[in-house]
């Protein structure tokens, strides 16, 4: 059931429960049963990201593990949308949220997928910045110390989490090089839990686009969190 990627998926589920102590259960039982040890394995599977997206969906969420008193939170629901955001974030082509909702399986329709993206940005304060440096420090950091079952886990320090750029006010994005997700559904199954140790990124720093703004829709709702 893991398609390849157990080490990669048990690394990202306990890291979920390490930061929200998420249930297993979907937040919607109606609408699926996969408990979120299986769910994490079959999105890795569906998106096929490269490591660089996934470690950035990690450090997104202890960002928002800062700023939200949220605890219990929904795995299901907090990894997808980390997900998404890391992927809008650093791929130049990435999924609609008509593909979302079908890689979660029907569990969450368009409407609240693009819900959930709104008000996790809006909890980051739209703050989704980080250079190769802290991205490759924070992923051999988890590839370490969430690589197996342990009693307690270490917090990381503001100063590994929180990276900020400033050139005359503006913010910058980082850009990956060949961060995407492919269609050939025989390749990408390999677990690329490994590769944290190398992350295939580059330096080049560019103006942050309106295109995560551009993707959302003007929704109101409690907040997912």
């Amino acid at each position: 059931p893991f398609y390849g990627l157990q080490g990669l998926s048990h690394l990202c589920y306990r890291y979920l429960k390490h930061l929200f102590d998420c249930p297993d259960s979907p937040p919607n039982r109606a609408q699926s049963r996969v408990k979120l040890l299986y769910y994490i394995p079959k999105l890795l599977y569906s998106s096929r990201f490269e490591s660089p997206v996934v470690v950035l969906a990690l450090l997104l969420l202890t960002r928002l593990r800062e700023r939200s008193e949220a605890t219990r939170a929904s795995g299901h629901r907090l990894f997808t949308t980390a997900l998404m955001v890391s992927s809008s974030y650093l791929c130049d082509n990435t999924y609609r949220a008509s593909s979302w909702r079908d890689m979660s399986g029907g569990l969450f329709g368009i409407k609240t997928l693009n819900i959930m993206v709104r008000e996790m940005l809006e909890w980051l304060e739209w703050d989704v910045s980080v250079d190769s440096v802290a991205l490759e420090r924070f992923g051999q950091a988890i590839s370490v110390d969430f690589a197996r079952d342990r009693p307690v886990y270490p917090t990381y320090p503001a100063e590994m989490i929180w990276t900020r750029f400033s050139d005359s006010g503006n913010q910058h994005r980082l850009v990956a090089s060949g961060i995407a997700p492919t269609s050939d559904a025989n390749s990408g199954t390999g677990d690329p839990v490994a590769s944290f140790e190398s992350l295939d990124v580059l330096d080049t720093m560019l103006p942050i686009s309106n295109r995560l703004r551009a993707q959302l829709y003007a929704f109101s709702s409690p907040s997912q969190y």
